[in-house]
């Protein structure tokens, strides 16, 4: 938090920082958040399905998902990722990694129309994108996929490595959907393909321990739990990012830190289909790395997601200030969870140094009420309490992106007219 001046080279990537004086924007920058597990679709859902009747676990939430992904056109999907990201930049995030599996059409062929559509949404919007295709093969053990679970389908390897490769962003990252999606055996042998294909440093993605019975599955199956299994499959390294783990046994998530794989936690998400909690301050203490994803975007705040992890801790220890003892927690936290974000999608971004692109959240505390004469009092205020309009401004690789609605005010009201109305047809 110094007075610096970032250069840049053609790319927006920051090639040195400088003394320098204002003007400014803003008062302090951070470096723009990393979202490492988005499924932009399902932002349609908020508010669906909450219902006393419908609405007990995750898997009567999981079948309302069902039928919005059976219904979505492209063009439907376009404008649902329109309405997702713009929140999402909103939020102070700039790199969103969207775990994507709405692979085929409605004729049920391989596609890549709907990504294409997330790649036109992100692009409107201004943020990166980073798509991570996910392989797909079965609707658990011994079960094949049906319904809406078709449109997911990916069973063949190499067909859908070579749809892969025409993805925007090809070869930074995939993921097995799940080990109950996805056989162990054909989930290692995926992985070592898409490697020889796209390079060593791909990273793989993988739902893991969500749920009690997704553990218990596993285990009767395999006879350890899911994270053992990645681990004797040799899938778990520093390339391998689990999201969730939730319900990892302690012998599990002690191997997730000692391997280096990095945990995507998605707090609101985790918290609003009730999967339970995860105990993050042993976690830390065991040296395990973290990054933060938005998945339902329900609330796509980075902040809302950090603030959630640290009362969390809070709670399940009963006392506070857990994730970080030290002064700045606002700080620590932000700063680890856009670092980690970023090495779990591959990229250059999540700090502001040489090398790294120059993803910027730029900060003004003239609208909020929190003082400022110190910079971590005034970020911690923010985490805790309200940020207001603090989030000023977010920069992606050096460009500024103001809201869609001042832009493109005729694109930004399209989009948002066709989500309310599948929304409306959803409900009915």
């Amino acid at each position: 938090m110094t007075d610096t001046a970032l250069v840049l080279d053609g790319t927006g990537r920051i090639v040195a920082l400088e003394p320098a004086g204002p003007p400014w924007d803003g008062w302090c920058a951070l470096p723009a958040m990393v979202d490492g597990h988005s499924h932009a679709f399902h932002r349609l859902l908020t508010g669906l399905g909450e219902r006393a009747a419908a609405a007990g676990s995750f898997w009567s939430w999981r079948a309302l998902m069902y039928r919005a992904a059976a219904r979505l056109t492209p063009e439907d999907l376009e404008a649902v990722a329109t309405v997702a990201y713009e929140a999402l930049r909103a939020g102070g995030y700039a790199s969103v990694g969207e775990f994507h599996y709405l692979h085929r059409d409605a004729a049920g062929a391989l596609s890549p129309a709907a990504a294409r559509a997330l790649a036109r949404a992100a692009e409107r919007v201004g943020v990166r994108l980073v798509l991570i295709p996910a392989l797909y093969q079965r609707g658990g053990y011994g079960r094949a996929a049906e319904g809406a679970q078709e449109r997911f389908l990916t069973p063949e390897i190499d067909p859908f490595l070579d749809y892969a490769a025409a993805l925007p962003e090809a070869g930074r990252a995939v993921a097995v959907h799940s080990l109950r999606a996805v056989d162990p055996a054909v989930a290692a042998d995926f992985v070592a393909r898409a490697r020889a294909r796209f390079g060593a440093d791909c990273r793989l993605h993988i739902h893991a321990a969500e749920q009690h019975s997704e553990v218990e599955e596993v285990r009767r199956h395999e006879g350890r739990g899911p994270l053992a299994v990645l681990d004797a499959l040799g899938l778990l390294d520093p390339r391998t990012a689990v999201v969730h783990a939730t319900h990892a046994s302690a012998e599990e998530r002690a191997l997730l830190a000692r391997r280096g794989a990095r945990l995507v936690l998605c707090p609101q998400t985790e918290a609003y289909l009730g999967d339970g909690l995860f105990p993050l301050r042993s976690f830390q203490e065991e040296g395990g790395r973290w990054a933060i994803g938005s998945d339902a975007n329900t609330r796509a705040g980075a902040l809302d997601e950090l603030r959630l992890l640290e009362y969390e801790a809070r709670l399940v220890d009963g006392k506070r200030v857990r994730l970080d003892p030290g002064p700045g927690l606002a700080r620590a936290l932000w700063t680890r969870g856009a670092r980690e974000g970023a090495h779990v999608l591959a990229l250059p971004a999540g700090e502001i140094r040489p090398g790294c692109f120059a993803d910027l959240l730029v900060l003004d505390p003239s609208e909020t009420p929190w003082s400022a004469a110190d910079p971590d009092v005034f970020l911690d205020a923010c985490l805790l309490g309200d940020p207001g309009e603090a989030l000023a401004s977010l920069y992606v690789a050096g460009e500024r992106r103001p809201p869609l609605a001042a832009r493109d005010p005729v694109g930004w009201n399209a989009a948002l007219a066709r989500f309310r109305r599948l929304q409306e047809e959803l409900a009915s």
